[in-house]
């Protein structure tokens, strides 16, 4: 009976201890890994954790293989480069919770683009595949380091000037 009673006692702490959303703690980790990757310009990271889409579709069909997506978005990451675009720093706001394990992390993040400080917000999904997509933001250089796929960036700079 001693044993049984210990089992159930250590079957509670375990559960304590890892939380009772484990996919919530899943998404919070994903995006903070995210967010962390760009704070510390670790962009192959960031590219690592991001969902790939192209822009007229919002799901998993990239027509760029892995290799020229990651130098598309090295060359998105150029363009954040050019205009002194640094992400500084980051907090989750709010889980919101969708039903009993989809969780979408809310974001405020600080920027720094050209020696001034923005904030913006940000809601980020968590795919299947354990990939982060920003599903909603404010800031305007969003498109330089998501997951946006296959457009002219020359074209898209012009645009945003």
């Amino acid at each position: 009976m001693r044993k049984y009673i210990c089992g159930i006692v250590v079957s509670i702490i375990t559960l304590l201890l890892i939380g009772c959303y484990p996919p919530e703690n899943k998404a919070k980790n994903l995006t903070r890994d995210y967010y962390q990757a760009l704070i510390n310009e670790s962009y192959e990271k960031a590219f690592n954790s991001l969902h790939l889409y192209n822009p007229e579709e919002f799901d998993d069909k990239v027509t760029l293989s892995d290799k020229e997506a990651e130098k598309f978005y090295m060359k998105k990451i150029s363009v954040l480069e050019e205009n002194n675009y640094h992400v500084k720093d980051f907090e989750i706001t709010y889980m919101q919770q969708e039903d009993g394990h989809t969780f979408y992390p809310n974001v405020k993040i600080e920027v720094e683009v050209n020696s001034k400080t923005y904030e913006y917000e940000e809601k980020i999904s968590i795919t299947s595949n354990d990939k982060v997509r920003v599903v909603e933001s404010n800031d305007p250089f969003i498109k330089y380091r998501n997951g946006v796929m296959g457009f002219d960036i020359q074209e898209d700079i012009k645009d945003h000037k």
